[in-house]
């Protein structure tokens, strides 16, 4: 059972540290993800999570009436330089919302490169998923133009730039991680539906085994069984992140949201 944070806990010190930078689908699937990084065996970890729907790597990014910073500028890498020693694997995905809030590539490889620079110098394992350019075959310009609508409503690059763009991406992502030899991952076609950037709720089971499978040793058996006390620990943690402002308000939350009876604690950035 879990325990808010802001109430007296004992919070001792974590065997392992697993970061997870990410944007909608991240955000989406949280309670499949906290499935696979909480597992009984895997007791005492620090979960340190920057994600958030229509997240930037760089930029703080506003979705309705809320704004929340940058992922190289939020205060999860203070966190992890506290203790920078700690074993540490780490995942990198949802690497494309700043593509169609048209951001130079080459500033946003610059961003991903921090990251990968500030993980490293903790001694991270990092895995990095790849923008999906298996889902750009069959994008029309009509689910392109209605899903740039619905996601991205103040974007206007058109079609050809963005299957160019996207690809670019792609590419470049996957020399930078062969350089610095990352475990990347190349989503799969049937992870997706109509919606060529989220994940359908059957495809993210898949797809997170694949992108979450260096914190999975041992078979997944016996993880869909406790699904619900998963759902359960993340309704009792109150899952705000440490900073963010609504209607132009700042709030910020004190870290960890979830201190859980097994060891684990969770943070939001």
């Amino acid at each position: 059972m879990a325990s808010h944070a802001d109430r007296t806990t004992t919070v001792s010190m974590p065997k392992r540290r697993v970061v997870l930078l990410g944007a909608s689908n991240l955000t989406r699937c949280f309670s499949h993800v906290w499935s696979i990084v909480n597992r009984p065996e895997s007791a005492g970890r620090e979960i340190l999570v920057a994600m958030g729907h229509g997240r930037s790597y760089g930029q703080a990014s506003r979705l309705f009436v809320r704004r929340l910073p940058g992922i190289v500028e939020c205060d999860i890498w203070s966190t992890i330089a506290q203790n920078a020693a700690l074993p540490t694997t780490a995942l990198l995905t949802d690497i494309g919302n700043d593509v169609f809030y048209d951001v130079p590539l080459d500033r946003l490889l610059d961003w991903v490169e921090i990251c990968l620079g500030r993980l490293f110098a903790a001694g991270a394992e990092v895995s990095m998923s790849l923008p999906p350019v298996c889902n750009l075959p069959t994008l029309s310009r009509g689910r392109f133009y209605a899903a740039r609508c619905v996601l991205f409503p103040h974007c206007r690059m058109t079609y050809d730039q963005a299957i160019n763009r996207v690809w670019e991406l792609h590419e470049r992502l996957k020399t930078l991680g062969r350089r610095d030899r990352v475990r990347l991952i190349d989503p799969r076609r049937g992870w997706y539906g109509l919606d060529p950037i989220h994940f359908t709720r059957h495809g993210a089971r898949q797809a997170w085994s694949e992108l979450l499978a260096p914190l999975q040793p041992t078979e997944t058996r016996g993880t869909h069984a406790t699904l619900r006390q998963h759902h359960e620990d993340l309704r009792s943690a109150r899952r705000r992140p440490q900073r963010r402002w609504l209607l132009g308000i700042e709030q910020t939350t004190r870290q960890p949201v979830g201190c859980f009876d097994n060891g684990t604690t969770l943070s939001i950035f």
